[in-house]
């Protein structure tokens, strides 16, 4: 609560292969922070980390170098590109709250051809059924161009074409559309490993 953010934005970075990727920017205390990290619902995370270092001491200065050079490897808010699409791999875990999340991100996210590839959210007991049709009836209300659910959950709500048991059957569905020069985001709970459908 400490932390007050002045200003932010997804902004375009340039990134050591050539290739540019959409990052969170903000200022903080005058200073411009440039993260390398995705979505701008990870700002509370960044501003706590702030809150945390400043608490110990730490020089502003360092604790910005800290935060711009991070680079997410954990299937967290992670950036990467493959081939000539880019992909946003926020895959570790999911509920319906970080899944929500990470939909109003990328419905915003600057790109023009846009593929959402969801996966299941685990350990939902009795409320998975809600919880996962609440998330298809928000997709369909985006302009995301193709949107693939996997998973036994979706399945079981499922009526159309894009709706796949598991990772394999959804493969085969991915590599038939050709996808090229999409952004591509990937999430769902780490059991469901929609990751794979890259493979």
């Amino acid at each position: 609560d400490n932390v007050k953010i002045e200003s932010y934005n997804s902004s375009s970075l340039l990134i050591s292969d050539g290739n540019s990727k959409e990052t969170i920017s903000f200022v903080y205390k005058g200073l411009i922070f440039q993260t390398q990290i995705y979505g701008t619902y990870n700002l509370p995370n960044i501003a706590f980390a702030i809150e945390l270092g400043e608490f110990f001491g730490g020089n502003l200065y360092d604790i910005r170098k800290a935060i711009c050079e991070y680079v997410s490897q954990n299937n967290r808010s992670q950036v990467k590109r493959i081939g000539n699409n880019e992909v946003i791999l926020d895959a570790y875990n999911a509920n319906p709250t970080s899944m929500l999340a990470s939909l109003k991100s990328f419905d915003v996210y600057p790109s023009e051809k846009k593929v959402a590839i969801l996966g299941d959210m685990l350990e939902l007991g009795e409320y998975a059924e809600k919880e996962h049709q609440k998330i298809i009836n928000y997709v369909s209300s985006l302009g995301i161009e193709t949107v693939i659910f996997v998973g036994p959950i979706f399945k079981s709500l499922g009526t159309s074409a894009n709706f796949f048991e598991n990772v394999s059957d959804a493969r085969i569905y991915f590599k038939s559309l050709d996808i090229q020069y999409h952004s591509i985001l990937l999430k769902g709970s780490r059991g469901v490993a929609v990751e794979k459908i890259l493979e």
